[in-house]
């Protein structure tokens, strides 16, 4: 009687120490973004390499129902229809659903499912009807899911702990495994079968979730340095593509007040200039050009946004010098 009463009150002082955790003081890691659809990958707003899962992320205003993304790009279909893609919202603002077309022979697409506390539970493949191609509306649940796509693990604290993510036939692909200290945290990528392309990486955060170092295992199998940050106000310098434990490129990034990109330098292991970027931002804070120059060349890239009363994103283009428009995007929405 004595024991069983020691293990309960053992139990209870655990779960008494569990629910005074304190809060990290560093913001959760977002969910990494999982390159699904072509055409949604070349939307301007890119979420710093998270996922885009709600109005938030992709900056719009109003109750959006239905987002179609549709790029100059062309993929080959009968008639040559232009890349895009459907990204439906449910009511509470979330990403219900994304469809596309790969070369196949119906629309792709995939379905996100969420926990009750709104975090991202997992993501599964599934085939769609394409109610604008079609004309049929709200056909999009008429095929079975397909199996997972990724999957998401929390701990204790809401902080994702496992994203696992799996090749068509439902096998394991890759997975990341988070890592939380009071300074920040680490993310470890493992690849279910490592290649000389594909292989096992570490990367390590400050507290604020910004990048300190990176780590890939070679192919003896050990972890070796591939970048190192480093800060001051308005500056960013990354040691990257080591050699022999030696860093042979130098890149600098210098920020304006807002925190924006202006200008990046990059010089190989004894200072000369490789590469050097500067940007410009219009007045809503959208990139609107890009100036590229290197000892050999030199190119200017031009962005135009149009939007809509609500301030949505209607309509983007890109253009390089004399050689004119290169790529554009339009977007159209329906509404709740």
């Amino acid at each position: 009687m004595k024991s069983s009463a020691l293990v309960l009150l053992i139990l209870a002082l655990a779960a008494l120490a569990l629910a005074q955790t304190p809060p990290r003081s560093h913001p959760a890691p977002r969910a990494p973004y999982l390159e699904r659809h072509s055409a949604l990958d070349k939307h301007p707003l890119k979420n710093d390499g998270g996922d885009l899962l709600c109005w938030a992320d992709f900056g719009l205003q109003g109750r959006v129902r239905k987002m179609h993304i549709q790029t100059s790009d062309v993929i080959w279909e009968p008639g040559e229809l232009p890349d895009h893609v459907i990204v439906r919202f449910d009511s509470l603002g979330r990403v219900h659903t994304t469809i596309s077309y790969p070369h196949a022979p119906l629309p792709q697409g995939y379905l996100y499912q969420y926990r009750p506390d709104g975090q991202l539970l997992r993501v599964l493949r599934y085939a769609y009807q394409d109610g604008f191609a079609t004309h049929t509306a709200d056909l999009d649940s008429v095929f079975p899911a397909q199996g997972p796509a990724s999957e998401y693990f929390y701990d204790e604290l809401g902080y994702l702990s496992r994203v696992a993510v799996y090749d068509s036939r439902g096998q394991l692909e890759r997975e990341y495994l988070y890592t939380y200290a009071a300074d920040g945290y680490s993310l470890a990528l493992n690849q279910a079968v490592p290649s000389r392309r594909h292989r096992d990486q570490l990367f390590f955060y400050d507290r604020q979730g910004l990048p300190l170092a990176s780590q890939k295992k070679d192919l003896a199998g050990n972890f070796v340095i591939t970048a190192k940050y480093s800060r001051e106000p308005n500056r960013v310098t990354i040691l990257q593509d080591y050699l022999n434990g030696a860093p042979t490129q130098t890149t600098t990034q210098l920020l304006d007040p807002a925190g924006r990109l202006k200008k990046t330098t990059v010089k190989d292991f004894q200072g000369n200039l490789m590469r050097e970027y500067s940007y410009a931002y219009d007045d809503a804070g959208r990139l609107s050009r890009e100036d590229y120059s290197s000892p050999n060349d030199r190119i200017t890239t031009r962005h135009a946004y149009e939007t809509d009363a609500l301030g949505n994103l209607t309509g983007f283009s890109s253009s390089q010098g004399e050689d004119g428009l290169n790529f554009s995007l339009r977007v159209s929405y329906e509404y709740y």
